[in-house]
């Protein structure tokens, strides 16, 4: 299977930008690119942001993030088509000298041990028809999509049968899992947070995520409140239900 050549991405500016601004606006670019198509609550704030990341670049060096973004996405059709959960961005990652001091993504073949133990031969689906999974260190989504692969050797659907709150505070890692996430197909808020103070900066809905109406079947939340995120989404997705919400506002005026 053809690897992808990430590894080059961070050279397009040819020296102009230091390599790890080219990867991190790479990232968000690419996130935002996914989530404006789906999610209508941070639109304008991340389409103003991608203008600003494109600014900064040439019309060709902006091309060539879009081929290398192009080449990702044509990759990870093809894990998809072989039942394979690849993690492709943390390779580039920790090759290319990116990862903070004592920052490690897992690798996949542990991803897939830490998989295959949790899914032993009698594991079977709750009863509420779905998994919930919580990756409070999420990086690059390793684990989740290691969990992902697992099910789909059971012959179970994690496009609809998987949902996931992955958190993490470096948005680099938030940005990378959300790309794959949203890529694979699995249901999932990304969280730019902190999981031990509960600090919530911005969330990312994955696509199928919000094609899947998760949002009322498992909303999450860092506190265990309601997040307002979610209202906005649930608003600007459901007529019906943004017009109860002005309605119940009247009635509490």
């Amino acid at each position: 299977m053809k690897n992808i050549n990430l590894n080059e991405l961070p050279e397009i500016t040819r020296g102009r930008f230091d390599r790890i601004k080219v990867f991190s606006d790479f990232l968000e670019l690419a996130a935002i690119q996914i989530s404006n198509k789906v999610d209508p609550v941070h639109y304008a704030e991340r389409d103003e942001r991608a203008r600003k990341i494109n600014e900064s670049y040439t019309e060709t060096e902006h091309t060539e993030m879009y081929r290398y973004f192009e080449e990702l996405f044509r990759q990870i059709q093809e894990n998809c088509d072989a039942g394979i959960c690849e993690d492709i961005m943390s390779r580039v990652f920790e090759e290319s000298g990116f990862a903070r001091k004592g920052q490690e993504q897992s690798p996949l073949g542990l991803a897939r041990l830490i998989a295959g133990i949790s899914m032993s031969n009698d594991f079977t689906i709750p009863e509420k028809g779905f998994i919930e999974l919580d990756e409070p260190t999420c990086g690059s989504g390793s684990l989740i999509l290691g969990f992902a692969e697992a099910m789909t050797a059971k012959n179970l659907n994690y496009c609809e049968q998987l949902v996931v709150r992955a958190t993490d505070t470096d948005p680099k890692c938030v940005h990378m899992a959300y790309i794959q996430l949203s890529l694979y197909g699995i249901p999932a808020v990304v969280i730019h947070g902190e999981t031990l103070s509960l600090k919530e900066y911005t969330r990312w809905y994955t696509p199928m995520y919000i094609f899947g109406n998760w949002v009322w079947k498992k909303p999450f939340s860092l506190n265990g409140g309601i997040n307002s995120d979610d209202e906005m989404l649930k608003r600007a997705i459901y007529p019906l239900y943004n017009a109860l919400q002005i309605m119940r506002g009247y009635e509490n005026a």
